[in-house]
Formats: structure tokens, C-alpha cells, sequence
């Protein structure tokens, strides 16, 4: 009898997924573009595919998702690099870290990540380490060089 009740909440949680997998990808992907909106501080283009990433033009902006690892696991970013100014601006759009030790890297938790917002792309790559949650810290900074590294090699 219990296998039978273990067997139907599986098939329930299954049904589920598929049902909803749709929908969870959609708000994915809305979430991402009002985040790349508020970081670029303008609409985004018709043209732009997050499926098409680095995106934008050298001498204006880069969009670019990076991943780095995490203490848990993969962290995605959004990143956009400025060309004017040279600055760079991250959101973390997907983590596994640790509640109250590493979700201080998400916005919508805490404002940690946003005190970087428009300072010089050097700023990401020296800053310390949060104690208590190092590698999470990290992995800020390493997708930070990535996104640089990306820059680079998009803009020759």
C-alpha cells in the first residue's frame, strides 16, 4: 500500500514538472530581460536573444551570461559591460548557495551585489571576499574576468 501511495506522488510530481516546465522557462526568461532592462537603464532591442549571447556592440554595451562555480554548484550571471565608462554591472540570475551564508550575491536578498553597479569592471575582479562565504565570493570575481575575458575577445 505505501509503494502504491510512493508511486502516485511520483507520477504526480512528474505530471507536474511537465506541466509546468513551460511556464517556469517563461518567467525565466522574463526575469532575465527586465534584469538586463534595469542593468542597460533602457528597453532591449527586438533583436536580442538571450540564446545569443555575448550580444550588443563594442563601442555601447555588452550583454553576456556567465557561469561560475558556486559553493553548492553553477551560479548564472547576467553581466553588462559599458564601453563608455568601462564598467560592469552583474545580477545573479540562478544559484544554489547556501540560505543567510551565500544568497547575499541575490539582489533581491540583499544589496551586496549592487554596490558595484556602474564601477569600474577592476572593481569586481579585487573585491574581498565575504567572510564565512569565500567561495561564493569567488565566484563573483571569476565571472567577473570571464565576462572581461568575453569582452575582449568579442571586441578583438
Amino acid at each position: 500500500m505505501l509503494s502504491i501511495v510512493a508511486a502516485l506522488c511520483g507520477l504526480m510530481l512528474v505530471a507536474t514538472k511537465a506541466f509546468t516546465a513551460e511556464q517556469i522557462a517563461s518567467n525565466h526568461h522574463s526575469y532575465a530581460l527586465k534584469t538586463i532592462e534595469h542593468l542597460l537603464q533602457q528597453e532591449v532591442p527586438a533583436t536580442f536573444s538571450l540564446t545569443d549571447l555575448p550580444y550588443g556592440e563594442c563601442d555601447n554595451y555588452i550583454v553576456n551570461q556567465i557561469s561560475a562555480a558556486g559553493y553548492v554548484g553553477e551560479i548564472q550571471y547576467l553581466t553588462v559591460w559599458r564601453a563608455q565608462q568601462d564598467t560592469l554591472s552583474m545580477r545573479v540570475v540562478r544559484h544554489s548557495e547556501t540560505p543567510g551564508i551565500g544568497d547575499f550575491i541575490d539582489h533581491q536578498r540583499s544589496p551586496w551585489i549592487t554596490q558595484f553597479d556602474f564601477e569600474s569592471a577592476q572593481a569586481f575582479t579585487t573585491l574581498d571576499g565575504v567572510s564565512g562565504a569565500t567561495v561564493t565570493s569567488n565566484s563573483v570575481r571569476r565571472a567577473a574576468i570571464g565576462a572581461l575575458k568575453t569582452k575582449d575577445i568579442y571586441c578583438g
